[in-house]
Formats: structure tokens, C-alpha cells, sequence
């Protein structure tokens, strides 16, 4: 389908205008034969702005589309730049970052520093979280407790916890 994007990018010459003179858009056609959205297809046809390096990284599935999508608008050696550095850190971009990297670039002002801090942060999908039913947790407090009250509550029950058992430590 992607290469049936790019083979069809332009408008069609071959459609009779409508009477609103409009030329029928590529796109939407595209849309409608393959079930994505314009915008979808849209993305498809800007990765060909890509490196091929990094093109190969989203067709075999090891970076997602939208990142992707983003980093099309660096130039090519920025982009040959943060390829870099993802194999130094490991890491593919999260649509975030690589929006800031976009932003950065379009201002003429993406370094090599500024590549490393960025891929160097985690990811917020990456860390760690403890998630419990809230169901679970009503039942210790009053029902007017709001879930910010929960959360200071449970904290301060926490570090109650902490130092009983630090004292229970000391004393053995």
C-alpha cells in the first residue's frame, strides 16, 4: 500500500474536475480503497523523507510509524546523526521526543548534545508503575476521601511503615 501512496501522490490529471473545481485528491482515494485515513497515508508518503536506515527500522517494526513521521523532517545528515546515537543509547525515540527533536531542527538549533540529552531521557511509557483497583482501596477510607486524599494517605501509611521497620532493624 505504501508504494501505492507514493505512486499516486499527486493529484490525478486523469479526473474530470468537479463542478466545485476540485481535482480528486489522491489521498482520500487512497483512504477509501485501503481503510486508513488520509492522514495516514499522508504519514506513509512523508517517510519517504527518511534515510533508508531508518526507513528499514520502521518497516521491519523496531520504530514506530509516528516518531518516524517526525524525524522525516530533519535533514539528512541530522538524521544520519540521531541514527547514531539510537544505536549508542539502544533506543528509538517516543513520539515526544522526537517531536522535540523536529522543533529543534526546524529552528536550526539540533546538536549533537541536544541528540544524546534527549534519547538519554527514559521514556515515560518505560517506567515502572504500581497500579492497584481502586475497589481494593476504598474500602480503608471514608467514601467523601477524594483520590488525592487516597494518595497522600496511603504515602504517609507508607512511610510509617518504612521507619517502624528501620526501628525494628536497630533494635535487633
Amino acid at each position: 500500500m505504501k508504494l501505492e501512496a507514493l505512486n499516486r501522490q499527486r493529484f490525478r490529471s486523469d479526473r474530470v474536475p468537479s463542478p466545485l473545481g476540485k481535482k480528486f485528491n489522491t489521498y482520500e482515494e487512497l483512504a477509501r480503497e485501503s481503510g486508513d485515513s488520509r492522514n495516514q497515508i499522508h504519514r506513509y508518503i512523508r517517510l519517504t523523507h527518511l534515510v533508508p536506515p531508518l526507513l528499514a527500522m520502521v518497516d521491519e517494526g523496531k520504530m514506530a510509524l509516528r516518531p518516524a513521521v517526525e524525524l522525516s523532517y530533519l535533514t539528512e545528515e541530522e538524521q544520519t546523526r540521531h541514527l547514531s546515537c539510537m544505536e549508542q543509547f539502544d533506543c528509538t525515540p517516543s513520539h515526544s521526543q522526537a517531536i522535540s527533536l523536529k522543533k529543534l531542527s526546524q529552528l536550526g538549533a539540533l546538536t549533537q548534545e541536544d541528540l544524546e540529552q534527549i534519547l538519554s531521557k527514559p521514556k515515560a511509557n518505560q517506567q515502572e508503575q504500581l497500579h492497584l483497583p481502586m475497589a481494593e482501596l476504598k474500602k480503608f477510607f471514608p467514601a467523601m476521601y477524594s483520590d488525592t486524599q487516597m494518595k497522600q494517605d496511603i504515602l504517609k501509611g507508607l512511610e510509617l511503615l518504612k521507619r517502624q521497620r528501620e526501628r525494628n532493624r536497630r533494635e535487633r
